[in-house]
């Protein structure tokens, strides 16, 4: 039985709350690029276009910390521990994936059939996203710098003048397969003795990986995929919709709707 109620804001109220409230849990993110890598899809983000499986799929400008590629026969384990990440239940482990709106019906039940059945912890993947980024920059990044964190992010972000970062894992440019670093954050967690700790991922599939690991090895810390939300505050800015509307005045995304 699903009980909770899947309104976009209202979500995004859920985990801000619990946040605030200072409660442990895993909120991991999804998207198409996770997708299609589950599908075993090849991926280029190259540096003027985009292919999925050979096709371009769109012209865009990837600066460098922002490229990836994936190879489904090369990468085919790396693919499967991406579904068990996906397919995992535990309290407490929130899993956000596509919506109709932002990937359309086909691939949004390929999905489904990867996930199976709906259950209370699944949310949106763009849940800090889109409309509800405003609310993200106005509300909950303050909450973070207020409690402080360990950051996961590209090797090229500029952490200057970021006092509320506890400590950096710094992943390589187009170096998301390598699971490595999860192995650092491990001994990070066991050397100091961290409860009650807050670990941002902005480290694309990687972080869908490490934070599955992190739910099973130490759930008594809070883990939060964040994207690409902070990379302006980074200096590492990526090419998105919904940052170009906030900080270039561009348009407006629309709330993302469930079903």
């Amino acid at each position: 039985m699903i009980n909770r109620n899947k309104d976009f804001v209202d979500e995004f109220e859920f985990f801000l709350d619990k946040f605030k409230r200072k409660e442990n849990f895993n909120l991991l993110r999804f998207s198409d690029g996770e997708l299609f890598i589950m599908l075993k899809k090849s991926i280029r983000l190259g540096r003027i276009f985009v292919k999925v499986d050979g096709s371009i799929k769109g012209i865009m400008n990837h600066p460098e910390w922002d490229r990836k590629d994936f190879d489904p026969v090369k990468d085919y384990e790396f693919s499967e521990r991406l579904i068990k990440s996906f397919k995992y239940r535990s309290s407490e482990y929130y899993v956000g994936r596509s919506c109709k709106c932002c990937v359309d019906e086909k691939l949004w039940d390929k999905e489904t059939s990867i996930l199976g059945s709906d259950h209370d912890n699944i949310t949106w993947s763009n849940i800090l996203l889109n409309s509800n980024y405003p609310l993200f920059m106005d509300r909950f990044y303050p909450e973070i710098k207020k409690r402080k964190a360990f950051l996961i992010c590209n090797e090229k972000a500029n952490l200057s003048g970021h006092d509320w970062i506890i400590d950096t894992i710094k992943i390589k440019s187009n170096d998301f397969k390598n699971l490595e670093p999860i192995n650092h954050i491990k001994k990070i967690i066991t050397d100091q003795n961290l409860k009650n700790q807050v670990f941002l991922f902005s480290a694309s599939s990687f972080s869908n990986i490490a934070q599955y690991e992190l739910a099973k090895f130490a759930p008594h810390n809070t883990y939060i995929d964040i994207g690409t939300t902070l990379s302006y505050e980074l200096n590492i800015p990526a090419k998105r919709d919904y940052l170009k509307a906030y900080y270039e005045g561009g348009l407006i995304i629309n709330n993302c709707i469930w079903s």
